[in-house]
């Protein structure tokens, strides 16, 4: 109904900054280790904060993650396989109403989840779990379309148009290559101190 933005013209009031920030192995062991099930979830699928915060009990069906695209940043429904280690962290969640980690309502988006992990690690935001599982299925093997995958990225250009094959399986693969190298890298952490 406007013709023109009321804030064309105006000077952003700081600078979009790209994160690059990347946790190592050893960096993912100690947040697993200080962190809850509604954290490690993200580490395993990759998923947005906002999307596993609001995680409901009735999208956990037929041994996947269900996200509707009305759910997902990209408007795409997003299916993630249930690897036997994020099935053993849904099991220990309560059923105490329908969010699996808010009980009546879902995570706070106010970042209260991430103030909970006390470490002596470089800063880091909960959104950059995803960029570190990102970069580490990579390196373990994980080809990087089927990274963006598992992340749900628009496909962009002539694959967007053409390329309608949803690669389940390979994403299974990788769910479950990156579920295993979690259990190795948790297992073989030395004690985390906290503050």
């Amino acid at each position: 109904m406007i013709q023109s933005s009321p804030a064309r013209g105006l000077k952003r009031p700081t600078r979009d900054i790209t994160r690059d920030r990347v946790l190592s192995d050893n960096e993912i062991a100690q947040v697993w280790k200080a962190s809850g099930p509604f954290v490690r979830l993200l580490i395993l699928t990759a998923c947005r904060r906002s999307e596993i915060g609001a995680l409901q009990w009735t999208e956990i069906a037929d041994g996947a993650i269900n996200l509707s695209a009305a759910r997902t940043k990209t408007a795409v429904a997003h299916k993630i396989p249930i690897t036997p280690l994020m099935q053993s962290i849904i099991d220990a969640c309560p059923r105490r109403g329908r969010y699996v980690f808010g009980g009546d309502k879902p995570v706070s988006r106010d970042g209260s989840e991430r103030k909970k992990i006390k470490l002596e690690i470089q800063h880091f935001t909960l959104h950059d779990l995803r960029r570190s599982t990102a970069s580490g299925m990579a390196r373990i093997g994980v080809a990087p379309h089927i990274v963006e995958r598992v992340l749900n990225h628009s496909v962009k250009g002539i694959a967007g148009i053409y390329q309608r094959y949803k690669f389940e399986p390979e994403v299974a693969a990788a769910f479950a290559l990156w579920s295993d190298h979690i259990a190795s890298i948790t297992t073989a952490a030395p004690a985390i101190l906290t503050a």
